[in-house]
């Protein structure tokens, strides 16, 4: 997991610094352009050299399928009432989505603290790019603390902390704000892995696949009321 959110963060360095240069020269339109064509290529791609391998798989009745999936889910949502552990990180994951719905307001924020629009992109990379070694801390942070709940904790406090003192900042203190933004995006990255084997420990074999899709559920409905609710605040 550790070595997933790595590589996940070191694919989002260029990118952004890309659309910087392209919104330095160019107009901001043309950033859809190239996004497009850039998905496009890469169904090309794909397509031409992109090679799968079917396995014959074993005749399975509809019925049979639904009736298994329904089982299996019964199970999920029984083991996420059951569990106290669980049940609080569940929780607690679906207030901060509705929490993190801030993030939305983060680059109209910088922009209104004078920031230059193309800065944008390279304080984007920026983030990716301590985003692929934030990961490694999360070892060394649980040796230190002791145990994850200490991480859980001490990982939140001083996440909420920071976002608190961005009520601080004013115009044109904008890398001020970006400093705070880069510490927490650290912060978080390096709990993540944490928190992902915690949960994985937490639930059975048998289940972990329908509660894990469960989970990712409910914190997905969540986000959606969380963005409409923060994009209600920023208007």
């Amino acid at each position: 997991m550790i070595k997933f959110s790595s590589l996940a963060s070191a694919g989002n360095v260029f990118a952004p610094l890309f659309g910087s240069i392209l919104v330095t020269f160019l107009d901001l339109k043309w950033l859809w352009v190239i996004q497009g064509s850039g998905m496009l290529f890469s169904i090309l791609i794909l397509g031409i050299f992109g090679k799968e391998k079917f396995h014959k798989r074993k005749r399975t009745e509809l019925t049979n399928l639904f009736k298994k999936s329904f089982t299996t889910t019964k199970k999920a949502i029984h083991f996420s009432f059951k569990n106290r552990n669980f049940l609080l990180m569940l929780i607690a994951s679906i207030f901060a989505m509705l929490f993190m719905a801030s993030g939305l307001c983060w680059q109209p924020f910088l922009v209104k603290l004078k920031m230059p629009v193309s800065y944008l992109g390279v304080f984007y990379s920026i983030i990716a790019f301590v985003g692929i070694f934030s990961p490694f801390l999360s070892k060394p942070l649980l040796v230190y603390l002791g145990n994850e709940k200490n991480v859980f904790i001490f990982s939140t406090m001083f996440g909420g902390l920071l976002i608190l003192t961005l009520y601080f900042v004013h115009q044109p203190m904008f890398y001020f704000a970006c400093a705070i933004l880069i510490i927490q995006s650290i912060i978080g990255k390096a709990m993540a892995p944490t928190k992902d084997a915690y949960l994985q420990k937490l639930i059975p074999s048998k289940i972990r696949a329908t509660a894990g899709s469960l989970t990712h559920m409910l914190i997905s409905v969540f986000s959606i009321i969380g963005a409409i609710t923060a994009g209600k605040v920023m208007d």
